[in-house]
């Protein structure tokens, strides 16, 4: 009973909770290490697209603007899509085409880039929302697993001893 127990009720939730704090130390560690290895370049706003504007639970707008960018790596003109800004009051003055933007690029992959400052991406980046979102279901399975264990330890000590 009480191994069939921890099988369906604590096993599953174990598994899954350190398989998604896995999962997210594993974007984490992607997202840093891009970060400390990145190169900053500057790069000429070549094209420029605005996405829809979004509106937030209390009706205030905001809006994306994505463009591609060109920078040289080592001689050789790439070419990337990004984020250039993101608006979320109304006037906002994205760069204009044929601009000048910082960008942070990956020397092992140079198509890999992104909008930065002039002194680069910092050592320890904020974690993104995914990975933010997977601690936090992962914390969520292990305290069920807390629960699970706590609701069964009464049950595991006033089992009768056998004698021999």
């Amino acid at each position: 009973m009480i191994g069939t127990f921890f099988r369906q009720h604590v096993l599953p939730w174990t598994l899954s909770g350190l398989a998604l704090l896995g999962v997210a130390a594993w974007l984490y560690a992607d997202h840093t290490a891009f970060a400390r290895r990145s190169v900053v370049a500057t790069g000429t706003v070549t094209e420029l697209q605005r996405g829809g504007v979004q509106y937030s639970h209390d009706g205030q707008p905001s809006m994306e603007y994505h463009g591609r960018v060109s920078y040289l790596v080592d001689g050789v003109e790439v070419v990337s899509r990004m984020l250039l800004v993101y608006c979320s009051t109304a006037p906002c003055d994205p760069p204009p085409v044929g601009s000048a933007v910082t960008v942070a690029y990956d020397p092992e992959q140079p198509g890999r880039a992104v909008r930065s400052s002039p002194d680069g991406l910092p050592r320890w980046p904020k974690p993104n929302l995914v990975s933010v979102g997977l601690v936090a279901l992962g914390l969520l399975s292990l305290a069920a697993v807390v629960i699970n264990v706590v609701w069964i330890w009464p049950v595991l000590r006033a089992r009768p001893v056998k004698p021999g």
